[in-house]
């Protein structure tokens, strides 16, 4: 009995020693996490991610206290990622992760050290803009770093770095005037030799100022009036020209060309500066002011101490005729010949600023005055002769009007407003194979409203549009194009310019683009990949066109939204009045889906988009 009970404690002895060992196996089999790391980290946010170990149930995260000196286990997992939550900004922490299998762990993993994102960057703003420089200022973030500041490439529409600072402002130069810039903030945090970047500031652009005018003179001086004349100025959308007035300078003319005739005018001598203004937005942006110039037409009164018209003043051209010859694309303007004039000077009326300009100075009597548009022209004319190296000037004769159609057709009135408005408003281009709505239809009398595409199936129309709204100049524009079926019979497309006051509150009602509002634009639409419509590039407020067909599903009795427009691709091109408008409307355009380099281009003030 002695020797059996010696027997089994020998036993139990040696099972005592051999279980902890096997137990220091177990726990020695599972392995360490490796290549732990952070996946992705926001402002308040990192996620942990590792790889997965052989034989691991859970994952247990740690994290390292900074106030006890302590490591704190934040969480029990059993996927191989953890995102940890309600962090604050722009700080650094430690983590490190290991496996477990029932009451057993493994080896911890290296500690990693990450830190959350630095806060977006707030209250971004453009501030002292001059013409080649300004300034840029934004709110501090916590714990930041620095700041990198990325500037936008017009050209390409990308966004690239162009300064590091620690500072919260920092001035840009060396730009060049009348040019829009457009910039963004994001704050970053060092760790070790990386950046921990935040998210980007709202973007910020502006036009610098345009340069100061130049050249300021005064010409052509006769007795109706005279001539400013300066050099042109980059980026100018207009040029204010203001005129002194008791001891006050008031806002007088504007122009968008380098001249301007002023006939309004007294015997009294004059004085006039100028300056250039670019237009972003509703925002007018003002270039200093030309050196002061003195104008004195040679009108006399009463008070006058100018002599009264000398006797070298030659007299007034007769019989001013202008007519239109569109097989050679041009108006001949002729008049009598004035009996001792050296010469004479041709102007024609430039309705787009409400203004005259000297088309070319003669010693015939008679000029070819090129053009390629349909519309009305009108010109004028004076003589002048030449004394000891001076020039004197006749009056202007009356002023002289002519039609002039393109395309090698009549001139005569029954043809032009055919032209203008069509038959019920339509045509047809026979070299194109479509029909097209005219210059001014009767439809141009009732704008647009929202009301008309409600109800464009009533009319058995079915198509897809989009609407590009932005603001320019002191006005609300729409630029809306539409594509699909229009009646059972014709398949085609639109591009439509539309504009209203900002004050006018009728809900989304547009007028239709006046002349002056027209824009260059053109049209190709495919039909799976056919070219079926092309529209030529002109000056259009409402560019359209429309073949006989059906497209899929356009069927008597088809349920609204069965048509397949998405046959139909439309490809436009819209050159609008300057950049800055481009960049207005190609920003409408984003918001509508498009994407640059993708389905659109710009390219100065041309925009060429691909609607499919």
């Amino acid at each position: 009995m002695k020797k059996l009970l010696k027997t089994f404690i020998s036993i139990m002895l040696c099972v005592c020693m051999v279980l902890p060992n096997a137990a220091y196996v177990s726990a020695a089999t599972l392995g360490q996490v490796k290549r732990l790391k952070a996946s992705k980290t926001t402002a308040t946010t990192i996620t942990l991610k590792w790889d997965k170990v052989k034989g691991a149930e859970l994952y247990q995260v740690y994290r390292y206290n900074t106030s006890s000196k302590s490591w704190t286990k934040i969480k029990t997992t059993s996927k191989t990622s953890y995102k940890v939550a309600s962090l604050s900004t722009a700080t650094v922490y430690q983590f490190k992760v290991r496996a477990k299998k029932g009451s057993q762990t493994g080896k911890y993993s290296s500690v990693l050290t990450a830190a959350t994102d630095p806060d977006k960057v707030k209250d971004l703003k453009i501030k002292s803009v001059t013409s080649n420089s300004l300034t840029l200022s934004w709110s501090s973030v916590k714990r930041a770093d620095g700041y990198q500041i990325y500037a936008l490439n017009s050209s390409t529409n990308k966004w690239s770095k162009i300064k590091t600072t620690s500072s919260k402002s920092y001035k840009v130069s060396s730009l060049s005037s009348g040019t829009y810039y457009a910039y963004k903030v994001r704050a970053y945090l060092k760790l070790d030799d990386e950046k921990i970047c935040g998210s980007f500031s709202s973007s910020v652009g502006t036009i610098t100022k345009p340069g100061k005018v130049t050249g300021l003179k005064c010409t052509d001086v006769t007795e109706n009036g005279y001539t400013l004349e300066w050099n042109k100025v980059r980026g100018a959308d207009k040029y204010y020209i203001y005129k002194l007035s008791g001891n006050s300078w008031k806002y007088a003319y504007s122009t968008t060309k380098t001249d301007y005739i002023i006939s309004d005018i007294s015997a009294k001598k004059t004085w006039y500066k100028v300056r250039a203004v670019a237009f972003l937005g509703d925002q007018k942006i003002y270039g200093s002011y030309s050196d002061t110039v003195s104008a004195q037409s040679k009108k006399t009164t009463k008070t006058d101490t100018e002599t009264p018209k000398t006797k070298y003043d030659p007299d007034t051209p007769k019989n001013l005729k202008a007519v239109a010859n569109p097989d050679s694309k041009y108006i001949k303007v002729s008049w009598d010949e004035v009996k001792g004039a050296d010469g004479y000077q041709v102007y024609r009326y430039d309705p787009t600023n409400g203004s005259w300009a000297r088309i070319i100075t003669t010693t015939s009597t008679s000029c070819k005055y090129s053009v390629d548009e349909t519309g009305v022209y009108t010109f004028k004319v004076r003589s002048y002769v030449t004394k000891n190296s001076k020039k004197y000037y006749s009056s202007f004769t009356p002023q002289t009007e002519v039609y002039y159609k393109s395309n090698n057709q009549s001139s005569n009135e029954t043809i032009s407003n055919l032209e203008k408005s069509g038959i019920l408003g339509y045509l047809y281009d026979p070299k194109a194979k479509c029909f097209y709505t005219a210059s001014d239809p009767w439809q141009r009398n009732f704008g647009f409203s929202p009301i008309y595409d409600a109800c464009a199936p009533f009319a058995i129309m079915f198509y897809n549009t989009k609407r590009m709204k932005f603001y320019y100049g002191g006005l609300d524009w729409m630029i809306q194009i539409w594509k699909g079926q229009y009646g059972w019979v014709f398949i085609g497309a639109e591009i439509g310019v539309y504009t209203k006051d900002p004050d006018f509150n009728v809900a989304g009602f547009y007028a239709c683009a006046s002349d002056e509002n027209m824009l260059h634009m053109s049209m190709v639409l495919y039909h799976n990949d056919k070219v079926i419509v092309t529209r030529p590039y002109g000056e259009y407020w409402w560019c359209t066109g429309f073949v006989p067909g059906v497209l899929p599903s356009a069927i008597l009795g088809a349920p609204v939204g069965n048509i397949r427009t998405d046959s139909l691709t439309l490809v436009g091109r819209i050159t609008l009045k300057n950049e800055t408008m481009a960049a207005a409307f190609v920003k409408a355009l984003e918001k509508n889906g498009f994407t640059y380099g993708k389905t659109y281009i710009k390219s100065g003030a041309d925009v060429i988009f691909t609607w499919q």
